[in-house]
């Protein structure tokens, strides 16, 4: 059985790096995710509803959401 490299500090170092720069992603594309919904909603308050708005609205909110779960997951 092989062996990490580095003692059990810089394991534990590293991992909380990992955890810490996945953090930092999550909460920048959760950032812009919800300045997405925010511009949907004022559209929709200040438009009214309507269905090209609709589907605009649908299309953000789920493409918004591929692309944190995106961004968040990759290493």
């Amino acid at each position: 059985m092989a062996t990490p490299s580095g003692s059990l500090n810089d394991q534990i170092l590293a991992n909380r790096q990992q955890t810490w720069n996945g953090l930092g992603r999550l909460l920048f594309w959760g950032t812009i995710y919800a300045l997405v919904l925010a511009l949907v909603t004022t559209l929709h308050v200040v438009n009214g509803p309507s269905v090209g708005l609709g589907i605009f609205s649908f299309l953000g909110v789920v493409g918004g959401f591929i692309v944190v779960v995106a961004a968040v997951s990759r290493k």
